[in-house]
């Protein structure tokens, strides 16, 4: 009776650790195709902001058991005119598997952005403007930002425009930030 118990427990070990394998295999694969989906994702995002959106390549793959996403000189139109109202070199998705278990999807997602130049403004009621970005339901700020878990900021070019106390434009150039969302 023994035996049978432990010879079942090895069967039900190795189906699992084969299944598991083919699932991670099945993921990396799909996720190494993903340029093919680049019309796709730029039409999606353009929907989305309301403006248009441009991506040079978009690259996928696994970091332990969390799927990543990046999408490499994404361009965002400016609404007035059709020069590019902002420029990153690369944005990366992260998704923390633990946490969308039990969390809303974009409260799990980790995101770097790599190599941008952005202008903010604060204006002055108080509320930031990113330039580029359209401000979501009519808001003053953009509220989006509080709700992802991680955001990081590397080697980026910032443009600070301060109406609220009328100061000259700051520009900074390579700046590394990170914001942790606990709440």
């Amino acid at each position: 009776m023994i035996k049978r118990i432990q010879y079942g427990s090895i069967r039900l070990l190795f189906w699992t650790l084969l299944l598991l394998a083919m699932s991670i295999s099945g993921t990396r694969l799909i996720l190494s195709e993903l340029n093919s989906f680049k019309t796709e994702i730029e039409s999606q995002l353009s929907q989305y902001l309301g403006a248009q959106v441009n991506i040079a390549k978009i690259r996928g793959g696994l970091n332990a058991f969390k799927p990543k996403l990046a999408l490499h000189g994404v361009k965002i139109q400016s609404l007035q005119n059709k020069e590019s109202a902002l420029q990153l070199k690369e944005i990366q998705f992260g998704l923390d598997l633990l946490t969308s278990l039990d969390h809303p999807l974009l409260e799990s997602l980790q995101i770097t952005i790599i190599g941008a130049k952005l202008s903010i403004k604060r204006q002055k009621s108080g509320g930031i403007a990113i330039q580029g970005l359209p401000n979501i339901e009519n808001t003053q700020n953009p509220s989006w930002l509080m709700l992802g878990k991680q955001y990081k900021l590397i080697n980026s070019d910032i443009n600070w425009h301060d109406e609220k106390r009328n100061a000259q434009p700051v520009q900074l150039e390579h700046v590394n930030i990170s914001i942790y969302n606990e709440g």
